[in-house]
């Protein structure tokens, strides 16, 4: 194992951060674990696996090829304003911030779940307007709208948005009058 990896771990071990752990395994998937325990030849870590503990597992150090401190990549460049929905939008419009705006079903409600992913290009009286990536038909033609109080989430800073904005191709310009502002 390489000594960057080593110290990564040491560091985790030391500091009880969350680390992705890859070994040399044909097909393999890496594991997600906070570490318990380290010695010159074994690892001990407790899994989490689907947002779930998932009980303790010891890895000869040998097998392992990739060691990634996760909580060195966790947090946020700027703390956006967080005094309610409409002031996030309207932060994350102005600095033309890519996110994804969720409008999830609530128990006792019958609203249809909504996942734009993309920008958001107006917040005001009249719904917010996203203007939406569709992973599998790409940009769409015209922002999408959502009521603000009705968004249940927003996701930013997220490396599946990177992701799928980078394969997606640049945001094209809106027509005019079609809800940029």
């Amino acid at each position: 194992m390489k000594r960057k990896h080593l110290e990564r771990l040491r560091r985790a071990l030391d500091e009880g951060g969350l680390v992705r752990v890859e070994r040399r395994l044909v097909g393999g998937d890496p594991t997600y674990a906070y570490v318990l325990g380290l010695s010159d030849t074994l690892l001990l870590l407790y899994a989490v696996h689907d947002l779930h503990l998932d009980g303790c597992r010891v890895y000869p150090l040998q097998g392992i090829m990739d060691a990634e401190d996760l909580v060195a990549s966790v947090g946020i460049g700027e703390v956006p304003p967080l005094d309610d929905m409409d002031a996030l939008l309207r932060h994350l419009r102005k600095r033309a911030a890519p996110c994804i705006v969720e409008q999830e079903p609530l128990e006792g409600g019958g609203d249809e779940a909504r996942f734009l992913m993309g920008y958001v290009t107006r917040v005001g009286k009249k719904p917010c307007r996203v203007h939406h990536l569709d992973p599998l038909e790409g940009w769409e033609d015209e922002p999408q709208s959502v009521r603000v109080h009705d968004v249940t989430c927003v996701q930013l800073e997220s490396p599946y948005v990177a992701r799928w904005l980078r394969h997606g191709g640049p945001c094209p310009p809106l027509a005019p009058g079609s809800g940029a502002r």
